[in-house]
């Protein structure tokens, strides 16, 4: 599979954005959808930016915006697909109250790529003295679940996704949480009676020259989903 886009959701300070914009070069866009960057970590957004400039990237694209779970369901009902896309240590952090509510966040997310690689917390029932951010609401995603994989699997029968799923390896962050690495292939369409031609894949800058062209590219739609305070 050629890699074309890739998000980098939660990107922070860029460490993972710049590593794959460095390892693509000219063969494929990272697009860093950076919220905290908004004020949650000071300096991260500049941080991010003079590293791009210091390793003199062209196609790291930083989106600054606050994504939330609707625009994962707006990708997928417009049918937007990018070819890999990265949520490490930030799928957790979204407001999601319910089992459902999570469900139907994770099977959209999963559609929006045919690789994903998603980091999600421990598989255990949590007390509170973890220090897992929403440890009360992971004990509600994962409720009736034997490990994280098998979360997994469930989001993805009910959703009627064909999916393969690996486990990459345990991370022990600094705050002493545990979350595990996942990588997920879908292996058909994420619309039963599509093919994979029928999605659009964003490949470049979105540009105010485009908003007029019919059909409107994959690239204004996406601009007009994460609603970017700048993309550049």
């Amino acid at each position: 599979m050629k890699i074309r886009s890739v998000p980098d959701y939660g990107s922070n300070y860029g460490f993972f954005s710049t590593q794959l914009a460095s390892m693509m070069q000219q063969q494929g866009l990272v697009f860093s959808m950076e919220g905290e960057a908004l004020g949650e970590y000071n300096g991260a957004l500049r941080w991010h930016r003079e590293h791009i400039k210091s390793k003199g990237l062209k196609n790291n694209y930083i989106c600054e915006t606050f994504f939330d779970q609707t625009m994962f369901h707006a990708m997928r009902r417009q049918r937007l697909m990018f070819d890999v896309q990265f949520s490490l240590s930030v799928f957790h952090w979204l407001e999601m109250p319910t089992q459902e509510s999570f469900e139907t966040a994770l099977a959209d997310h999963l559609s929006n790529a045919r690789v994903t690689f998603i980091e999600l917390p421990q598989f255990r029932h949590y007390e509170g003295s973890e220090r897992q951010h929403h440890w009360w609401l992971v004990n509600i995603w994962y409720e009736g679940a034997k490990s994280v994989v098998d979360v997994v699997s469930r989001v993805a029968e009910k959703a009627h996704l064909h999916v393969a799923i690996r486990v990459l390896g345990t991370n022990l962050h600094e705050n002493k949480t545990v979350r595990q690495v996942l990588r997920v292939d879908l292996l058909s369409p994420p619309a039963q009676g599509t093919r994979w031609s029928d999605y659009q894949t964003p490949t470049r800058l979105p540009d105010p020259a485009m908003v007029d062209q019919s059909p409107v590219p994959a690239e204004v739609k996406l601009a007009a989903i994460y609603k970017c305070k700048n993309f550049q």
